[in-house]
This record gives structure tokens, sequence and C-alpha cells, in this order.
């Protein structure tokens, strides 16, 4: 998992409770109670199906309230000459500079309640403002989850990114034996790795899934006369797969696939400028209101080697 202070920011959730103590009427000792234990709920509540925080790709907070983030790459030109060959192009070393931008977008929520549903759920024993963040923090990991695997709304993710190389399988999984599925992957491990040099920061140690082609992989053996190991087993095994990881979204305009990818900063990461916050509550009479805010880029490449696609799997 992500660490906390990456995806959420947590002095904005400690400013909002200290604020609803000095509320003036009683509703106030209730929120204050209530928000206390919404910051130990929701930070470690997990979300069904939303995996990609979980990935093992760096979530980097640079950029602050920019509306772009640019990294720059730098290259060597050119090369020693041997003494006494004194031509003008020979010896001659430079540097490249190449760089990139992505957009930086702006998402934004809010919530409203009033001092009777707050007495009222307090009555129930129900959080009632638990619930409405809550609701606020599961649909910003759904939204990470959506961004980092296909882009959503700011262009490509891990799964779709038109950088990666990619190869078709030669069946679809279900009609395949264990060491067939098993080959599939490795030729592709092998194509990924071999693309970068095996250098170890940009080589593969993860992979991303659906979940079809994980209970697949784990259920099928890959080889019933040399014993009982999983396909998935021998991945990880043989071809150094350190994370598999299982997303419903590995299934793009009803093709399934398969990738597998570097966690090394280096190759990739996830770019959110503002991690999660949420405002002050606002009180107007008997009525409360709150909002909450990220900014967030998406998966930053660096290193178009750094993943390799199976599709059709």
């Amino acid at each position: 998992m992500a660490k906390l202070k990456n995806i959420y920011d947590l002095q904005s959730f400690d400013r909002a409770i200290e604020q609803v103590k000095h509320l003036d009427t009683a509703g106030g000792t209730i929120l204050g109670r209530n928000l206390e234990y919404v910051t130990q709920e929701v930070f470690k509540q997990r979300v069904a199906g939303v995996t990609f925080l979980d990935s093992g790709i760096e979530i980097d907070n640079s950029g602050g309230w920019a509306d772009a983030i640019t990294k720059r790459k730098i290259g060597v030109n050119g090369g020693f000459r041997t003494e006494g060959d004194n031509t003008n192009t020979n010896g001659k070393i430079s540097i490249k500079a190449e760089k990139d931008t992505i957009s930086v977008i702006m998402r934004e929520a809010s919530s409203d309640w009033t001092e009777m549903q707050l007495k009222q759920s307090d009555l129930e024993g129900r959080n009632l403002v638990q619930d409405l963040i809550g609701g606020h923090d599961q649909l910003y990991k759904q939204e990470i989850d959506e961004i980092g695997y296909t882009g959503g709304a700011v262009g490509t993710g891990l799964l779709n990114y038109s950088g990666w190389s990619s190869d078709a399988s030669a069946g679809v999984f279900s009609g395949l034996t264990g060491l067939e599925m098993y080959n599939e992957i490795r030729d592709i491990i092998n194509l990924q790795r071999a693309g970068v040099y095996n250098d170890p920061m940009f080589s593969c140690d993860a992979m991303a899934v659906h979940p079809d082609t994980y209970n697949l992989l784990a259920g099928t053996i890959l080889n019933s006369a040399a014993g009982a190991m999983s396909v998935l087993e021998a991945v990880k095994m043989n071809l150094g797969i350190k994370k598999v990881i299982v997303t419903f979204r590995a299934n793009i305009s009803s093709v399934k696939r398969l990738v597998v990818y570097s966690t090394f900063r280096e190759g990739m990461m996830m770019r959110i400028p503002q991690a999660l916050m949420v405002s002050p509550v606002e009180q107007k009479g008997f009525h409360y209101y709150v909002e909450s805010l990220f900014r967030i880029g998406g998966l930053d490449v660096a290193e178009n080697g750094a993943a390799y696609v199976l599709t059709g799997v």
C-alpha cells in the first residue's frame, strides 16, 4: 500500500479536527469526536476492486499547485577519441536534454448535513461524518485506480500507455495448457528485459492481470508430471516476478491483457501533486458543510521500455 503521507494531506484532517472543537453548538463536540474516528478508519479502509495503490509504483507529490509538471531527462552524445585523431568531430562530448510535460487536473467534492442529522446518527450509534468523508475517500481511491491503470481524464495509464511494446498471445489463456501460459509470460518478460539490457532499474519485477487470468494462473498446474506447482508459482519463482497485482481494468475493449513492468521510479511514477485534503467544517446556523479536493497528473513514464504488454490473454 502507498504511504499515507503520499495519498492524504494529513495536516488538513488535523486542522479540521481542531477547528470543530471550537464550534458554538453542542454539535461541535459530537463532530470533533466523529472526525477523530474518521482519521483512524478512512486511512486504512480498503475498497473492493481498487488495487493500483498496491501496484508498487511510487507516488510522487512534487508539483504543488502548478497546472503542469515538466520532467527533464539528460542524455550524453559523442565519445572519446584516439590520440592523434584530431578531426573536428572526434572526441566531442555534448549533453542532450529532453523534456516531457503532463497536465494536472483538480477534482473536488462537497458534503453537507444538519445538526439534527448529526445527533440522530449519534443516538443510533452511527458516525455520519465517517460515512460522508468515507464516501469522499472511496471515490478518491477509485479515481486513482482508474487514472493509474487506464488514464481516465488525464490520458493513458499502466494498461494502455501507447509507448509500451506489445505482443499478442498465441491463444486465449483459457484454451492453453499450463506450460503454454507460462511460456507466453516468459517470452514477454524476456523481451522486456532484453529491451532494457537487463538493467535492474528498468527490468520488470511486477505483473498486472485480470481476475480471470489470475485465477487461471493460480489454479492451473504447470506440469502435472513434475509436481503440484501452479503456473503463477512458477512465474514468481523462475522469472523473478515479485508482485502480481489483480485488476478488473485489464480488460480493454473486451480483450484481456497482461502487463509486466518495473516498479522503480526511474521507469515510471504516479503524479499526485496534491493529495486528498479536507476543508475546515463550516457552520451556518444548524447546518454544516465540508469540501475535499485533490490534484492529479497520472502515470508519468520516464522509460518506454519499463513495461511490456501481452494482449489477448
